[in-house]
């Protein structure tokens, strides 16, 4: 929990964590938009990655021989 220690101060900090989450929101949704749940779960969790300085997580290579 952030204690602020004005009303200011509380705003500011919702209104920044909003629009940090819609950032987020519409690139997870630009990110899944058109792809099958498996494909899209991980493009869901590479666009949270990109935001937060989380590891990505890409597809296992298959076997070309």
């Amino acid at each position: 929990m952030v204690d602020c220690e004005s009303d200011l101060a509380a705003y500011c900090l919702d209104r920044a964590v909003q629009t940090f989450g819609m950032a987020v929101q519409e690139a997870v949704d630009a990110a899944t938009e058109g792809k099958k749940p498996g494909p899209a779960k991980a493009a869901a969790h590479n666009a949270v990655a990109l935001w937060t300085g989380g590891q990505m997580k890409f597809a296992n290579p298959t076997p070309t021989r």
